[in-house]
């Protein structure tokens, strides 16, 4: 199977990057939109006048002349990262784009502001403050409320837009400052959203039925799993927020289950991230009870690293899952149920890789031999 991009970057066509922030995207595939036609060669118009009146047309009371205005002001954000600074010089719109969300969903309007604001929050453009400005529009209330209308099936792609923005205004980049990732995130867990996805993705029905809707409710989960750090992945004495464990716990078996049934690639990388994850910096209390699911998972990893190139980051997370579930405890009984799955020849091969991070390899193994001669005659 061909290798794919780094793990939270998607691999995208031409087209699709008409729909995408630029720079480091982390907006899901099934919300990519493209906007109206344009040439190709010129460009959209960015000048300070233009934006101005694309800025008269939105607040305008003409609906044709907003969705117009919303698709142009799409299309330059997507194509110049240099036009989300004059975005944001021009007086705020974000407040009014949250209200075009509340409005009928039959004019295109609500659709069209959730794309544009969709690609206000995601990518890059974090510090030009796209993200910060719907939280501080009241945003998160009003998206939340929208989320909580799931049984609104005729406004499945909207709500599916409302999951995305939220997803990536907890979203873990370089940029943002710790404090403020783990702060943002820690809200919307307490505002619920992991439990209203958790309870969506313990629907089988939903499971079977709904991949795009799939793809963004695990992308979104995953999100807020990472952010919910209190320190950087990487950093010594990494830990989720205690008041956020027990909506962790009732991520657990959703995760687990599409874990086990997916194959598609991108709900695959979404779901491996997450659990690793889980594996790697939740409290104790939450991995114990991910770790009592390893004879369901173990399988799907073997599978996992026999199907995927070394540099994929599939099997980074999973090699990641694999070093948590080893190293945390060093529980001996795992570890043997481990080992009799045939994993051990796997991470030889992985490690003989140019393309791997062998950080994980290196500490799993180091914890399998540890106090154990079998199991230094055996590697």
């Amino acid at each position: 199977m061909a290798a794919s991009p780094a793990i939270f970057q998607r691999r995208v066509s031409h087209h699709d990057t008409l729909a995408l922030a630029c720079g480091t995207t982390i907006y899901p595939k099934p919300c990519l939109r493209i906007a109206v036609a344009h040439d190709a060669e010129s460009g959209p118009d960015d000048s300070a006048a233009a934006l101005q009146q694309h800025h008269r047309d939105v607040t305008s009371s003409d609906p044709k002349l907003q969705l117009e205005a919303m698709a142009s002001l799409r299309l330059i954000i997507s194509l110049d990262s240099n036009s989300i600074s004059k975005f944001f010089d021009l007086p705020p719109m974000i407040p009014l784009l949250l209200r075009f969300m509340t409005q009928d969903a039959s004019d295109g309007l609500a659709l069209e502001a959730s794309y544009l604001l969709g690609c206000l929050c995601s990518g890059n453009i974090y510090c030009c403050g796209g993200r910060m400005a719907v939280v501080e529009a009241g945003g998160v209330d009003l998206l939340m409320g929208m989320v909580r209308g799931l049984e609104k099936e005729d406004q499945t792609n909207l709500t599916n837009q409302a999951i995305c923005i939220l997803g990536n205004i907890a979203c873990n980049e370089k940029r943002r400052q710790k404090r403020d990732r783990a702060k943002l995130a820690d809200l919307l867990i307490e505002q619920g959203l992991v439990d209203v996805l958790s309870a969506q993705l313990s629907d089988l029905t939903f499971l079977r039925a709904s991949l795009p809707s799939l793809q963004i409710y695990i992308w979104c989960l995953a999100n807020l799993i990472q952010a919910a750090t209190k320190a950087s992945l990487g950093g010594k004495g990494s830990k989720f927020n205690p008041a956020c464990s027990e909506s962790l716990l009732r991520a657990i078996n959703p995760l687990v289950a599409c874990f086990t049934a997916a194959s598609d690639e991108e709900l695959l990388i979404d779901t491996t991230r997450a659990l690793a994850d889980l594996c790697i910096w939740s409290s104790d209390e939450v991995f114990d009870v991910l770790a009592s699911q390893t004879n369901i998972m173990v399988p799907v990893l073997v599978r996992l690293l026999q199907s995927f190139a070394s540099n994929h980051g599939i099997v980074t997370c999973c090699l990641q899952i694999i070093d948590g579930l080893v190293g945390r405890g060093a529980d001996e009984a795992r570890i043997t149920e481990l080992l009799q799955t045939g994993l051990l020849p796997l991470l030889l091969h992985h490690l003989a890789s140019l393309q791997v991070n062998r950080r994980s390899i290196f500490s799993a193994l180091q914890t399998i031999v540890q106090n154990s001669p079998p199991r230094i005659q055996l590697l």
